[in-house]
């Protein structure tokens, strides 16, 4: 197959190559043109040419990068994803992708394009110019557009995606924030008689996150069987809160109560009943185990401030709410619960994200295991020296020499 280039009367380049012929035995072309050189032309067209021949050929879209992401937005994200989610990445492609790369044509983006991108959103990614973006933010922009680009080839806008051939910036994990024991049942303590008592009991016996804590229903707790199942969540959107699916499917989960948590949720429930009496038709009942006095739903946000200055009045180390979670996880890691029991109480989609986690907990399980063993080791052999010393074990023994 052959194909051709040639310069237009603009100054641009174009190529085109024969295709065959079509039912009706005319003659059939691929063409592409607006190279700025000869040599760009036929490297495009070399490259046509092959993956015509290999069966991989895309006719060149003639759509921008911004006029894709937004196309993507609305016929993907919208559809698949939460609305909060949805929202964060409207904020990274309006704010941060269309305005560094958006006026590229979708099928000229190249690798080192993207690569630069992330190397100016490091250096001076601040709306204000005053700096760079964290590894973290300009982590996050990398997988979205690399997201969007997968589906493009799906979509057959382009043949792969650039995004592959990119080193995005490594993210340090920072170290997660545990409570001692001490410093835990001092929390729950100063806790006592706050507004958001129950849903700091919930976290810390549970291990749920903080969604999950404020969108659990009366219908999905059964206290005399001690079980709460996890079914929807609380999340924030521009517009207000919302009732949502729990992060994964893993989440989708049933979690076996301590007594202490079904003794506060007893007293909890009754102490709303009170409450929605009180209040008559002004009470808004979603059913909510944790709401406001008048029914409605928690802020996450509100939870998490509150928090704050509850750590204050404990007295104990700056942590944030989250740290109740990683607190609970711990917990049960080192009492022996198993791996894997423990990373469906936290409804973790797999066993290598709660390994990965909490990393840090097995070598001090490492370290007990061993002073267990080592106590068993021990106790077995002064058990049998103190059978082998028994007079009837010498007389044996004294036999056995004969």
């Amino acid at each position: 197959m052959k194909g051709h280039v040639g310069k237009r009367s603009s100054g641009s380049w174009f190529y085109y190559f024969d295709t065959g012929r079509d039912a009706n035995g005319k003659r059939t072309y691929e063409r592409e043109g607006k190279f700025t050189t000869r040599r760009e032309a036929q490297k495009a067209l070399n490259e046509a040419i092959h993956d015509w021949n290999s069966g991989t050929f895309i006719k060149p879209a003639n759509i921008s990068i911004a006029e894709y992401l937004r196309q993507w937005l609305e016929d993907y994200a919208r559809h698949n994803v939460s609305t909060r989610t949805c929202e964060d990445y409207e904020l990274i492609i309006e704010k941060h992708l269309i305005p560094a790369i958006g006026n590229l044509l979708l099928p000229k983006l190249q690798p080192l394009q993207i690569q630069s991108y992330l190397t100016q959103a490091l250096n001076n990614g601040r709306s204000n110019g005053e700096g760079g973006l964290a590894a973290k933010t300009v982590l996050n922009h990398f997988r979205v557009l690399k997201e969007a680009l997968h589906h493009a080839v799906g979509w057959q806008l382009i043949s792969n995606n650039p995004a592959d051939a990119v080193k995005p910036p490594r993210y340090q994990h920072k170290e997660i924030e545990i409570l001692s024991d001490e410093e835990f049942f001092d929390l729950l303590e100063a806790a006592k008689g706050h507004r958001y008592y129950m849903p700091y009991v919930l976290s810390a016996t549970t291990g749920m996150r903080r969604g999950e804590v404020l969108g659990v229903r009366w219908q999905d707790v059964d206290l005399k069987a001690g079980k709460l199942a996890v079914r929807q969540a609380v999340g924030m959107t521009n517009n207000g809160l919302i009732f949502k699916p729990p992060k994964t499917k893993k989440s989708l989960r049933v979690i076996s109560l301590s007594s202490l948590t079904i003794e506060t949720l007893r007293d909890h429930k009754k102490e709303q009943a009170e409450q929605r009496i009180a209040l008559g038709e002004a009470y808004a009942d979603h059913d909510l185990v944790c709401a406001h006095a008048d029914g409605e739903i928690i802020n996450p946000r509100s939870m998490s401030e509150s928090f704050t200055y509850l750590v204050k009045k404990a007295g104990v180390n700056k942590v944030s709410l989250h740290a109740l979670r990683h607190t609970h996880a711990t917990q049960c890691l080192r009492r022996g619960l198993h791996i894997k029991v423990v990373s469906e109480r936290l409804g973790h989609s797999t066993v290598q994200i709660t390994l990965d986690i909490y990393s840090h907990v097995m070598p001090d399980l490492q370290e007990e295991a061993a002073l267990d063993l080592q106590d068993f080791y021990q106790g077995g052999f002064d058990n049998q020296r103190k059978t082998n010393e028994t007079p009837a074990a010498q007389s044996l023994i004294h036999l056995k020499k004969k």
